[in-house]
């Protein structure tokens, strides 16, 4: 088994790649419970050769710099230096991961509950890093060990219950058994392949289930979908003749899939109309004081959804706008959760090199929302979540807005900074997710892509990515239901990371008790 440094290393980086490839653009998502094996072996050989907390830790870093940096190397068409930094950053979570597996061990004739326990702690520990790695100022839930496995049925289900970062438990107890039979002798052996036999047949079986659970009945909504597929120099030129055409552009498509949608008598059977974010080439206030909307929205019956900055008492906010009937009638929402360096720059005033370094990259920041309450305009059956760009990919963000009503997700996105890249596969293979673990159909409308509808239940409708095109389906609007997760959030990551905290101090103590009952009476 691998022992040496060289081929661990080796192990961690052929890890790192095989977890890469179940992401964009090769998408072979089967890969994602196998992938980490060699990872594991790794750290359990090093642990046998000598090594402990710190190669492993090591060999963690080493995974993680080469899995993000093959994962978000598109952020590179922003800044080198922050990707590099990020992709550093993100490394420390695996690290400190497979440090404690490394720490941990597993010795060659474990078996029974020493076997189990471990490789417990082992998923714990992940799981639950892979939670926190989306919290605070620096939060980025991205690209999760669960996140590719999307095609799966039955872990959409799950989902539901335990969110993906609790699916990503599952995943790593089949990659950890399917290693610990390889490493171990004996007794270990056996019950490890039992063990994952079982764990693979209940997946077979909740895949069999989960293909004839439906969802909560409720109405149904159609929507169009805008994606204009601007380019960056399309979007950010002083000229105003180019800005003012982006708009008409929108009003043009949408007025062309309303038309399409009219049935004999003439009107649009249409719901949503949605364009994506910071479509607009002006403030939102500025837009509707020069006539804006007016000759759209009274098309129809329908609310009318769209990215849009926003300036109030001096203070910028990036933010989404549902207007329905005549544009007095609109409910605004601006976006919580920013990007740092992409929106703001943390510490501006207090750190002076960050302003001379980076300063004229983003010459005024964004302001950050505070509302976690989502829009209900007048005339509107339904209450819309609203998610503005990578917003969609946190379930603890999304989740806030929840309530037991008739609801949708929407989600306004650009992606065009980062150019024809898999950033935009990349970030709708995370968004997907919210959808079925909150029983909520999403919308969402990107200017470069994804463009699409996702259901309760995972079915989806989606447009190509660099197209200029509409969407045009219906979504569940749903009877309010409330999934464990919607309500209770990520408690089985949680809960996972702090068994795994708890189980790794109990054994350290145990430790530390045998090597002063070896070493004996003080003197003797």
């Amino acid at each position: 088994m691998i022992q040496t440094p060289w081929r661990a290393r080796g192990a961690a980086v052929g890890s790192a790649l095989l977890m890469a490839g179940a992401f964009a653009p090769l998408g072979w998502w089967g890969l994602a419970p196998l992938a980490l094996g060699p990872l594991w072996l790794a750290a359990w050989g090093r642990r046998e050769a000598g090594g402990g907390w710190w190669a492993g830790f090591r060999l963690g870093w080493l995974f993680g710099v080469v899995f993000f940096g093959a994962t978000l190397w598109w952020i590179e068409a922003v800044t080198a230096a922050g990707m590099l930094a990020m992709v550093g950053y993100l490394a420390l979570y695996p690290a400190a991961a497979l440090g404690l597996v490394g720490w941990l061990g597993m010795p060659r004739g474990a078996g029974g509950w020493k076997m189990l326990g471990r490789l417990g702690m082992a998923a714990g520990g992940w799981t639950g890093l892979e939670w926190l790695r989306g919290l605070g100022l620096f939060g980025f839930p991205w690209n999760g060990v669960a996140v590719p496995c999307f095609p799966s049925a039955g872990l959409r289900v799950l989902a539901g219950w335990v969110g993906v970062a609790g699916v990503g438990f599952l995943v790593l107890g089949i990659s950890l058994l399917g290693a610990a039979g390889l490493w171990l002798r004996g007794g270990g052996r056996a019950l490890a392949w039992g063990g994952l036999g079982v764990l693979l047949g209940s997946w077979g079986l909740s895949e069999w289930a989960a293909r004839g659970e439906g969802v909560e009945p409720g109405a149904e909504g159609r929507a169009v979908l805008v994606q204009s597929n601007l380019s960056m120099e399309e979007k950010m030129t002083a000229d105003g003749e180019v800005q003012r055409q982006r708009y008409f552009d929108l009003e043009a498509a949408s007025q062309a899939a309303l038309a399409a949608s009219a049935a004999e008598e003439g009107k649009p059977q249409v719901d949503l109309v949605v364009w994506p974010e910071s479509a607009l080439p002006g403030f939102f206030d500025e837009m509707v004081r020069g006539g804006a909307f007016e000759s759209l929205l009274a098309q129809g019956d329908f609310s009318l959804v769209t990215g849009s900055d926003h300036e109030e008492w001096g203070k910028l906010y990036n933010s989404l706008v549902a207007l329905r009937g005549k544009v007095e009638n609109y409910a605004l929402h601006s976006k919580v959760r920013l990007v740092p360096f992409g929106e703001f720059i943390p510490f501006r005033q207090q750190v002076p090199l960050l302003e001379k370094l980076v300063g004229d990259l983003i010459p005024m920041d964004f302001s950050r929302g505070t509302s976690l309450e989502p829009l209900r305009i007048a005339g509107q059956g339904f209450s819309i979540v609203p998610l503005v760009c990578f917003e969609d990919t946190m379930g603890g963000h999304a989740r806030r807005f929840i309530r037991p009503e008739p609801q949708v997700l929407v989600n306004v996105t650009n992606d065009n900074w980062f150019g024809h890249s898999p950033a935009t596969e990349m970030h709708f293979a995370n968004a997907r997710w919210r959808a079925v673990e909150l029983r909520r159909c999403l919308l969402r409308s990107a200017n470069t892509g994804v463009t699409a509808i996702v259901s309760p239940r995972g079915e989806v409708e989606r447009l190509p990515s660099f197209v200029r095109g509409t969407l045009a389906g219906r979504f569940a609007v749903g009877s309010g239901e409330m999934t464990f997760y919607a309500r209770h959030g990520d408690v089985a990551a949680v809960g996972a990371g702090v068994l795994a905290l708890l189980g790794g101090m109990a054994v350290g103590w145990r430790r530390r008790r045998r090597k002063r009952v070896a070493a004996g009476p003080r003197g003797a």
